[in-house]
This record gives C-alpha cells, sequence and structure tokens, in this order.
C-alpha cells in the first residue's frame, strides 16, 4: 500500500513540473509583434515562432525551458550567447533566441501590471 501512495505523489510531482513552464503556454502570438517591433523592426510571427522552435528544440534538450518573465533582460541577454557558444547555436540562431525571450518577457511583464 505505502508503494502505490509513493507512486502517486511521484506522479503527481512529475505532473505539476511538465505543467509548470509547458512549451504551449510560452508560444508567440501575433500580439507579440509590435512589442518586438520596438526593439528589432521588421520583426514578424514567423521571427518569433522560429525563435521559440530553437528554444524549445535546442534550450529545452539540455535544460528545464524557464518562463522568459523569470529572469531580467540583463541575465537573458549574458546567458542566451554563453548557452548558444556551449550548444554551438549560430549568432543568428542565438540572436532569434534572444529576440523570442526577451519579446515574450516583455509581453508577459506587462501583462501581470497591466497599469505598469
Amino acid at each position: 500500500m505505502p508503494y502505490k501512495s509513493f507512486l502517486k505523489k511521484i506522479f503527481i510531482a512529475a505532473a505539476l513540473l511538465l505543467c509548470c513552464c509547458s512549451p504551449s503556454l510560452l508560444l508567440p502570438t501575433t500580439a507579440d509583434v509590435p512589442s518586438a517591433n520596438k526593439r528589432w523592426a521588421g520583426t514578424d510571427s514567423v521571427a518569433l515562432h522560429q525563435g521559440y522552435d530553437l528554444y524549445v528544440n535546442k534550450c529545452g534538450a539540455c535544460h528545464a525551458l524557464y518562463k522568459p518573465s523569470k529572469f531580467t533582460e540583463e541575465k537573458w541577454s549574458k546567458e542566451v550567447p554563453a548557452m548558444g557558444e556551449r550548444a554551438h547555436l549560430t549568432p543568428e540562431q542565438t540572436e532569434m533566441i534572444l529576440r523570442y525571450v526577451l519579446t515574450r518577457r516583455e509581453v508577459m511583464l506587462s501583462q501581470q501590471n497591466p497599469g505598469g
């Protein structure tokens, strides 16, 4: 009986961990494009989705994915290039990830603080 209880706890913990930062929750939307264009003129939803795909498939292949709002812009701006180098990403791939993460970060923070 204690074994079943242990397995149930493990299953619940795993489910919570998977839901914590599910890639589907991080998907960029067309509403993110204006925010991206404030910094990078001409950025479209295709470019943001490419950054998202790289983030999920390259970054997520080695470690847990973090919500873009978890870290400061300065931390992302240091970590993404460092990790990109370790993961043998091209500078263009690293830039796409950084644009995606920083755009989603800004949008997520503005949604948390609509007036601020």
